[in-house]
């Protein structure tokens, strides 16, 4: 009887410990299809809602940053899918190209995340649902229909996927996902044409990669000229958004030396991995774009209410 209960009780360990060692290597493989997007979508964009949302609620930081993850989750799985031989270039950690998911298995999460998605925008507001199915709607034209095949069409689909995710994101954040103020637009659209002119600043390190996908990329086609274009590029959009957001010389001037330094980074350094440094920075110089509207919000906003009679 005791041996007996022993090996039920080992049998049920056995499977407790099968079943734990599953969850975390799931847990593991949806954090390898999002990795790299961490810094370059999900900390910016996150960070641009709750500072844009004109009235942001703390309880929802984190339901914005979920939302934002899910969606970029299901973008990478189908970025990925069609791209192995690029990520067996660029990226062989991640979970196609390593064997850690099958091209079927991925197939099917995608279907289901398309649903997560709808489901848990609709929990929100039909105007979160219409942000969601914009961004998935792009992801399709990005991925399934090859819309990242050339410079245009990818840096179209770039810019407009990135501003559903923020509307859709800044929706979620604040204490009314039922609509935006004229300021959480105007900053949507002020990044959207700064996103549509720079983004090519991520394709200098992934270069090889686009090469074997035959993509025609800026770098791939103007190597030279599109390194150019960064430094006036960063320049000119940190002066219209320091005019814009109203933003004093004190606070302009490290943002514009930050522009100064990516730029000149680019055009000198052109290694793989001086790129990858740069675009790093160049997500920093993002990020404070993106805080911008904030800054907007805390002070200018702030000192003409309180100056009202």
């Amino acid at each position: 009887m005791n041996h007996t209960i022993f090996a039920v009780a080992c049998a049920a360990l056995s499977k407790m410990l099968r079943l734990r060692s599953s969850i975390f290597n799931l847990i593991h493989i949806l954090w390898l299809f999002t990795a790299s997007d961490i810094k370059t979508i999900l900390v910016p964009v996150s960070v641009f809602a709750y500072g844009v949302a004109p009235t942001p609620d703390s309880s929802h930081a984190i339901q914005a940053s979920l939302w934002i993850w899910l969606h970029l989750l299901h973008f990478n799985i189908s970025n990925q899918v069609i791209g192995i031989a690029e990520d067996e270039q660029n990226k062989s950690y991640r979970p196609l190209t390593s064997g850690r998911i099958t091209i079927q298995h991925a197939r099917v999460l995608q279907r289901v995340l398309f649903a997560v998605c709808i489901v848990q925008s609709y929990g929100y507001s039909i105007q979160v649902v219409f942000a969601s199915v914009a961004l998935l709607t792009l992801t399709f034209a990005h991925n399934e229909l090859g819309g990242h095949a050339h410079f245009v069409a990818r840096n179209l689909l770039n810019s407009g996927g990135i501003s559903c995710f923020e509307w859709g994101a800044t929706l979620v954040a604040g204490s009314s996902p039922h609509g935006l103020d004229q300021v959480a637009q105007r900053a949507i659209c002020v990044n959207a044409v700064i996103i549509f002119t720079t983004i090519h600043a991520q394709d200098f390190k992934d270069i090889k990669g686009d090469m074997v996908m035959n993509r025609s990329t800026l770098p791939i086609m103007y190597p030279r000229q599109s390194r150019k274009t960064i430094l006036p590029g960063l320049c000119i959009w940190t002066l219209l958004c320091c005019k814009v957001w109203e933003v004093n010389y004190i606070a302009s001037f490290p943002l514009a030396l930050l522009a100064i330094w990516v730029g000149l980074r680019f055009f000198f350094l052109t290694t793989m991995k001086n790129d990858e440094f740069s675009y790093v920075l160049y997500n920093i110089w993002m990020v404070a774009i993106y805080l911008l509207p904030a800054y907007w919000r805390l002070g200018v906003e702030k000192k003409g209410l309180q100056s009202r009679p």
